[in-house]
C-alpha cells in the first residue's frame, strides 16, 4: 500500500518554475485538455514529470500538487483581475521584472492588491496561456451593449451579412477577443442547389447565431457579477483586517491618552476613507494626522 504523504509543503522556486513547465507542457501536448481545463488524471503525470525533472524530490500529485495549483490559480484570478478586470484601473504589468506596476494613488485606492505590490511572480505569462481562456473579463472583453448592438445588427441583416459568421464558434470567439472561454458550438446547415434552400437555412443561421450570442451576452454579465463578487470579498476581508489592528496601530502614537485613542479607533474604524489615509501614512505623520481628525480640523 502506498504511504501517504504529509500534507503541507513548502515549494521552492524552482520547484515552481519545473510545476509551470510541466503543466505548460501538458497543455500544448493537448491530450488531457478539455473545455479550457484539465481532464482527471493529469495530476498523476505532472507527479512523474516532476520525478523525472527532480528526481528524488518526493512531489506527490496528491495533496501536494493539487494543492499548489489551486494557490497558483488563485493568485492568477487575483492577478489577471488587477490587471484587465472592469473594476480595476491603473495597473500594469512590467514584463521585464514580472511585477505588477501602479502609480501610489492606484495601490491606496485597491487595498486588495497590497500583497502584489513590488512582488514578482514569474509564472503570470505562462498562466495566461493555460488558464487565460478560462478568465473572460478582461479590458479587451466585449461589454453586454456590444453583444445587444451586434444581435440587433444580425436582426437586421436576416440573413445577408449574417452569413459571413462562422456559427461554429470561431468566429464568434475572435469577437471577444482570445481570452473569451467559449466553447460552445453549433454545426452549419449543409448547403442545397434550391435557392428556397440556401435561404431557409441563411434565416436558420441568423438565428442560431442571434442565440449563440444572447447566450455569450450572458456568459460575459456572469464572469463579470463573479469577478466582482471575488474583489468586493477581497476588499472586505482587508477592510476588516485594518479595522481589527487599528487599536494597535494607534497604540504606537504613546502622546495619545487611553480616551482619545479608544474614541480615534471607534471614529476611523467605521470610515473606510479615514482607515485608508491613516494606513498610507508614516509613523510620523500619523501622530499629527490623529489628532487633526480627532478635533475636526480635517
Amino acid at each position: 500500500m502506498e504511504s501517504q504523504a504529509p500534507k503541507s509543503r513548502f515549494w521552492s522556486p524552482d520547484e515552481d518554475v519545473k510545476l509551470v513547465e510541466s503543466l505548460l507542457d501538458l497543455y500544448h501536448e493537448g491530450r488531457f485538455c478539455v473545455d479550457n481545463n484539465f481532464k482527471s488524471g493529469y495530476l498523476k503525470v505532472l507527479e512523474t514529470a516532476l520525478e523525472t525533472k527532480l528526481p528524488g524530490c518526493g512531489i506527490k500529485a496528491k495533496p501536494h500538487i493539487e494543492s499548489r495549483i489551486k494557490t497558483l490559480k488563485m493568485q492568477f484570478r487575483t492577478l489577471h483581475d488587477m490587471l484587465t478586470g472592469p473594476n480595476c484601473r491603473g495597473f500594469n504589468w512590467d514584463p521585464q521584472r514580472k511585477i505588477v506596476t501602479a502609480e501610489k494613488a492606484v495601490w491606496d485606492a485597491y487595498i486588495q492588491a497590497a500583497n502584489f505590490k513590488n512582488k514578482a511572480f514569474p509564472h503570470y505569462e505562462d498562466l495566461c496561456t493555460i488558464y487565460g481562456k478560462d478568465h473572460a473579463t478582461g479590458r479587451n472583453a466585449v461589454a453586454p451593449a456590444d453583444v445587444v448592438e451586434k444581435i440587433e445588427r444580425t436582426r437586421v441583416n436576416n440573413g445577408t451579412e449574417g452569413k459571413n459568421l462562422n456559427l461554429n464558434g470561431e468566429d464568434v470567439r475572435n469577437d471577444v477577443d482570445d481570452n473569451m472561454a467559449f466553447s460552445h458550438t453549433r454545426q452549419m446547415h449543409p448547403k442545397t442547389s434550391n435557392s428556397s434552400s440556401r435561404k431557409r437555412g441563411r434565416d436558420e443561421d441568423s438565428e442560431d447565431s442571434v442565440e449563440s450570442l444572447k447566450e455569450l451576452a450572458i456568459l460575459i454579465v456572469r464572469e463579470m457579477k463573479e469577478s466582482s463578487s471575488r474583489l468586493s470579498q477581497a476588499i472586505g476581508q482587508e477592510i476588516n483586517d485594518k479595522q481589527v489592528g487599528l487599536n494597535g496601530e494607534l497604540k504606537k502614537i504613546t502622546s495619545l491618552t487611553t480616551v482619545e485613542r479608544l474614541k480615534a479607533t471607534r471614529l476611523i474604524a467605521r470610515d473606510n476613507a479615514a482607515l485608508n489615509v491613516f494606513y498610507s501614512l508614516s509613523d510620523e505623520d500619523r501622530k499629527v494626522w490623529v489628532k487633526l481628525f480627532l478635533s475636526g480640523e480635517i
